[in-house]
């Protein structure tokens, strides 16, 4: 199968190095040109390009991509993703060198930033057959792996792993009451196991459809917080065109706590992307869930949420986000119920060298319906937080990536129970085979 894709990616760079042509300048000097670098004839390929494109502004980009054309030919795949790197960095619109960048990243056995500049460049160019035929091959390209297994690990100390109180007393009706161990804030180290097994088929042209199912186990080293461990299955339609891609379907979760089933979930789940431009994309994820807490049928109700956000490419590896998650969340106990709305700003970018950054922070406001039992007023929460992740792509240890992240969270609450303060430090782990 690996020999099939290469060579249908042979097979594609060379269709569209011959569509956009090293120049638009036409005729027996570009062919003598392409013969020439066939032959690896360097020298003369270089004298009949300074010939071709003498005293033309975008002269040095010419001769850039010629040199990043010479090194692919000379098979060092590594210098030409260098060259047309920097080519592109310095002239996004410059067609001819993106298309090279492709063959050179696929040549480097970089081919998921390979499909990512196929992709990125099928909905950038006018071009309608050299789209075509981008999203083609980038489709059977992708669809050659029709399921796989994921594995998931992660170290998760906290230093309120409960998500308890600061406080030991809080007042309730003007009379003091000592708060439980349970509900106090706790320093721990959770344990995160998880598998999630996938299968997609091909319905057509531009629909696909996915069956996956996951499995985690989650431990902790307090008896004050309870070892979980949970199912979901999700089964996803989804459709995909040069500029937008939308998915739905219906969604089951288990979660079992001390032996028990503590809570089941089922509704439906949608995702959507449209890019507005070559830079700017807008997003959309949501879900509605029916919950029942066999346990605690008060806390038993609907979840819904939606996240709409945009996301802005300032640079060929830094991208600016901005998101407004809301939350409706009902409950057969009216106080339990709340609106949540909140506001994320963050940037994710990546180093030449393959250190990839992420930093995000989150305000929100969460309202609550009715009056908290012993208080004279409901709840009302403000949230903070700052998270911070690093990853390389080089750093993998026997095949796991691993990716270290940081947050912090305040929330202040008009009920003191809910006020609290959590550093939370992640060490993940995944895999996919």
């Amino acid at each position: 199968m690996s020999f099939t894709i290469s060579r249908l990616w042979i097979g594609l760079c060379a269709l569209i190095l011959t569509l956009a042509g090293l120049s638009d300048v036409a005729g027996a000097q570009s062919r003598a040109l392409t013969e020439s670098l066939a032959r690896g004839d360097v020298v003369r390929a270089r004298a009949i390009l300074d010939a071709e494109v003498a005293g033309r502004a975008d002269a040095a980009l010419h001769r850039a991509h010629l040199e990043g054309l010479i090194a692919l030919r000379q098979g060092d795949a590594g210098k030409a993703v260098e060259i047309f790197d920097a080519i592109v960095d310095i002239a996004p619109g410059f067609a001819p060198s993106r298309l090279a960048l492709v063959q050179a990243l696929h040549a480097a056995g970089r081919r998921g930033p390979a499909l990512a500049q196929a992709r990125r460049l099928a909905n950038m160019t006018e071009d309608a057959q050299l789209r075509d035929t981008l999203l083609d091959q980038t489709a059977l390209s992708e669809g050659a792996r029709r399921g796989g297994v994921a594995l998931r690990f992660s170290l998760l100390p906290s230093s309120n792993i409960t998500g308890g109180a600061s406080a030991e007393t809080v007042m309730l009706g003007g009379v003091p009451f000592v708060l439980d161990p349970a509900s106090r804030k706790a320093r721990g180290t959770g344990v995160a196991l998880g598998v999630t097994a996938w299968r997609s088929w091909t319905l057509g042209r531009a629909w696909t459809a996915t069956a996956a199912a996951s499995l985690d186990r989650r431990l902790f080293d307090t008896a004050l917080k309870p070892h979980e461990s949970e199912l979901s299955l999700r089964l996803t339609a989804a459709y995909r065109s040069a500029r937008a891609e939308v998915s739905f379907g219906p969604r089951l979760a288990l979660l079992r706590q001390s032996g028990g089933l503590a809570r089941r979930q089922v509704g439906l789940g949608m995702a959507g992307a449209w890019l507005m431009s070559p830079r700017a994309r807008l997003t959309l994820t949501g879900d509605w869930l029916r919950q029942d807490y066999p346990q605690a049928p008060f806390r038993s109700g609907t979840l819904t949420s939606l996240v709409p956000g945009v996301h802005w490419a300032v640079g060929k590896r830094t991208t600016l986000f901005a998101e407004a998650p809301m939350l409706r969340e009902t409950a057969a106990a009216p106080h339990l119920a709340h609106r949540d709305l909140g506001l994320v700003l963050g940037v994710a970018t990546q180093t030449a060298g393959g250190l990839t950054l992420g930093l995000s922070a989150y305000a929100g406001r969460n309202r609550y319906d009715a009056v908290y039992p012993g208080f004279d007023l409901a709840r009302k929460d403000k949230v903070r937080s700052l998270r911070l992740s690093l990853s390389h792509e080089r750093f993998v240890l026997h095949g796991l990536r691993p990716e270290i992240s940081l947050t912090r969270k305040w929330q202040a609450s008009t009920i003191p129970l809910h006020d609290l303060t959590t550093t939370d430090v992640g060490l993940s782990l995944a895999r996919r085979f």
